[in-house]
Parts: structure tokens; C-alpha cells; sequence
């Protein structure tokens, strides 16, 4: 198999797992705290930490191989929340001194998504 078949290969096995993962997450804590924010929040900080912390194994201290980043990252947590990665990349521009490119990159993916979101649902109850 080669690398590129073989990381497609991991990145949809973690990325099953991640996906499971965030259904149970959201139907034990919904049923068991019936909040349904709640599991959204709990996911995005899980995530947000792990991916913090396997970026420094797998990208800077090399202590797992890039294959484990595939699996880990871009599957697992690409898959239980994006998230994650757009927090990682906030921090990357912030590290590399870009604030003004984090600032406008939170402030132009919330107010976009947000608003599209709510196209979206106008459209779909336009359209149906």
C-alpha cells in the first residue's frame, strides 16, 4: 500500500472512531444532563486540548510517527471536532506573530459560519 493509500486509510479509521465517539458523547450527556449545548462545549475543549498536546509529540518533539497524526488528528479529532483544528491554527498564526491574521480569522470564520448557518436554515424552510 502506499503512504498516500495508507493515510487515507488511517485518517477514515480514526475518523470513524471520532465520529462514534461524538454521537455517544452527545446522547449520554444529552439523555443524562438534558442539555443539548452541553456535549458541543465538552467535545470542543477535549479537543482543543488533545490536539494541542499531540501536535507537540508528533510535530515538534517527534515522538510518534507522522502516521500517528494522520490517525490522531486528522482523523480521530477531525472527525469528533473541527474545532480543534481551527483552535490549532489560531494558535499557529498567534506563535508565528500574525495576530491581526488570528483575530480576523476568528472573527471572520464565526460571523461567516454563523451567518450561513442561518442562510442555510432560511433557505431550507424557503425551498421545503
Amino acid at each position: 500500500m502506499t503512504n498516500f493509500l495508507l493515510n487515507i486509510f488511517v485518517v477514515g479509521v480514526g475518523g470513524f472512531f471520532g465520529a462514534i465517539l461524538r454521537y455517544l458523547s452527545s446522547i449520554y450527556i444529552v439523555e443524562k444532563y438534558d442539555q443539548p449545548v452541553l456535549p458541543t462545549l465538552l467535545v470542543n475543549m477535549f479537543g482543543a486540548f488533545f490536539i494541542g498536546f499531540l501536535y507537540v509529540l508528533i510535530s515538534e518533539k517527534g515522538m510518534i510517527s507522522e502516521i500517528w497524526r494522520s490517525l490522531l488528528i486528522v482523523g480521530f479529532l477531525g472527525a469528533l471536532t473541527t474545532f480543534s483544528a481551527f483552535s490549532l491554527e489560531i494558535i499557529n498564526y498567534i506563535e508565528n506573530g500574525l495576530f491581526s491574521y488570528a483575530l480576523a480569522y476568528i472573527v471572520s470564520s464565526v460571523l461567516t459560519c454563523v451567518a450561513l448557518c442561518y442562510l442555510g436554515l432560511i433557505f431550507g424552510r424557503y425551498i421545503l
